[in-house]
């Protein structure tokens, strides 16, 4: 791995240290596990859990001797599909060379060694920060059969869809859920358009599509 420092002069005056700048960014990506729950797993390991239990509170309670309840709490089994996912990146130090990079360089047979460099310090957070925003894209647009639109798929031509490769995402897994059962679904007429931008375009009836979602949720879990 290496940070482009072409765009930078050594020294030009004004910076003369890596630490002098300023990590960019559009958003921080917010920590993974204040959203989701870590499990370790396997792929292939079996999960398990425990639906919450049916709707309970019936108007009775005037006497000792109430009529029973046999509510039940229903299970579900899955298995865990998931790939090995790897972050390999490399850094020579020749590559920073003739850089601003070159002045935080250790000295005479220690130059190879970058890793208690300002410049090794910056990789691993841009590296940590990369992470993160790994794990948001598998979780929500994961989908083993990714591919480009150029091949029948729906990722951007140019773009490597090994990327969404590792596992199913929740917006795969949720389509799923929804397509399965038609009560659980409300139509829309503008994803009948070919293109983005028609399908913004056709998209009037917003609030009608939300207000029917919210009537076709189910009152009970299951």
């Amino acid at each position: 791995m290496a940070i482009n420092l072409d765009g930078l002069t050594a020294p030009n005056g004004a910076i003369q240290s890596l630490r002098e700048l300023t990590m960019l960014a559009v958003t921080k990506s917010q920590a993974v596990d204040g959203f989701v729950k870590f499990v370790k797993a396997r792929n292939g390991d079996k999960v398990g859990g425990i639906r919450p239990l049916n709707a309970v509170g019936l108007p009775d309670g005037a006497t000792c001797t109430p009529s029973w309840q046999t509510n039940t709490a229903g299970v579900v089994e899955r298995e865990w599909a998931i790939k090995e996912w790897v972050v390999s990146e490399s850094i020579c130090y020749k590559d920073l060379l003739g850089t601003l990079a070159e002045f935080d360089l250790n000295d005479h047979s220690d130059i190879a060694d970058v890793s208690n460099t300002i410049y090794a310090d910056i990789v691993a957070s841009l590296v940590e920060e990369a992470i993160q925003r790994m794990m948001w894209r598998l979780m929500w647009f994961g989908n083993t059969a990714a591919d480009n639109i150029s091949d029948g798929g729906y990722i951007t031509a140019g773009k490597n869809p090994e990327l969404f490769t590792a596992t199913d995402g929740f917006f795969k897994r949720l389509f799923a859920l929804v397509t399965s059962n038609a009560t659980r679904r409300v139509t829309i007429a503008a994803n009948a358009e070919d293109t983005y931008a028609e399908q913004m375009d056709g998209l009037t009836d917003a609030k009608a599509v939300l207000d029917a979602l919210i009537r076709k949720a189910p009152m009970t879990p299951g």
